[in-house]
């Protein structure tokens, strides 16, 4: 869900960053063609549901700067889904 989420991050203003396309087979051919803004409430709601506090995702990393690495991208990639939409 959260690869989801940040697929449509990466659709909006401040979002390209958010999505290492390398990590993809498809490369950037798993893009969204169009920014959906339509689609930013329906991906915070997914991210809630995958990602609740002290949660399995969030206390199952092993080392502690990854879990840090890991939030700082999450609370990134909210914020920009945020401001898609007010």
């Amino acid at each position: 869900m959260i690869a989801a989420a940040a697929l449509v991050a990466a659709s909006l203003p401040g979002g390209a960053d958010l999505v290492d396309w390398d990590e993809f087979e498809t490369g950037e051919g798993a893009a969204l063609p169009d920014p959906a803004p339509q689609l930013a409430a329906v991906a915070l709601d997914a991210i809630g549901v995958a990602v609740k506090p002290g949660g399995q995702w969030e206390t199952s990393w092993v080392h502690e700067p990854d879990k840090v690495e890991a939030i700082q991208g999450l609370d990134r990639l909210r914020s920009v889904l945020r401001r898609a939409t007010v």
